[in-house]
């Protein structure tokens, strides 16, 4: 399920169905939930044992919804703020989830501006869903407190596949912008592109 406002949530309430012991831990992205039994007798739903905490600043997706700016964008519906929406659908290949960039497939980039200066500790990337010709293979993230010097935070390679996911840690670092660059594609004469960035 899809919640474009998840940063306004405040309580999360759902209910399972299990033949097990009743008792267990939910993990929802990032949110770890503990549940215990409604009742003892087999069949029943199970609830969260409290309300869930508050995440702490460092467990908050920090670019989700921000503005992004970028390079090039293949067209419309493959705009550079897809990148920071939540969605991850993969239908129409991944129109409106997705940034795909123009060609050719070498250092294409999209910057994200947050609104102030946050330490920043750990990134997560997800590619693009169609086919390799619109995929980035090689990436590096830079990140800048002025818009102006940049510096390496990350760099490596993605999967040739839109469902798993690159987490990489850095050294707990201050940033106000973050730079995605697609250093190259899996084929040079397309393009590269990325479903979802997020930064811890």
């Amino acid at each position: 399920m899809h919640l474009p406002n998840a940063r306004d949530i405040q309580f999360i309430y759902f209910a399972l169905h299990t033949a097990g012991s009743g008792k267990g831990h939910v993990l929802i992205d990032d949110l770890d939930l503990s549940i215990v039994s409604a009742d003892t007798t087999a069949g029943e739903f199970l609830k969260p044992s409290a309300p869930p905490a508050k995440p702490q600043k460092n467990d908050v997706n920090l670019v989700r919804g921000e503005v992004v700016r970028g390079t090039s964008f293949w067209e419309n519906g493959f705009d550079y703020d897809n990148a920071v929406d939540g969605d991850l659908s993969s239908d129409d290949y991944g129109r409106n989830a997705v940034w795909h960039s123009q060609r050719p497939a070498i250092d294409q980039s999209i910057t994200i501006y947050l609104p102030e200066t946050r330490r920043i500790s750990r990134i997560r990337m997800l590619n693009a869903s169609s086919q390799a010709a619109y995929r980035t293979d090689e990436y590096k993230i830079e990140i800048s407190t002025d818009g102006k010097t940049f510096r390496p935070a990350a760099s490596g390679r993605l999967p040739d596949d839109g469902t798993t996911w690159t987490e990489v840690k850095v050294s707990p670092t201050p940033a106000k912008y973050i730079r995605f660059v697609g250093v190259r594609g899996f084929n040079l004469r397309y393009a590269v592109g990325l479903k979802e960035i997020e930064v811890y």
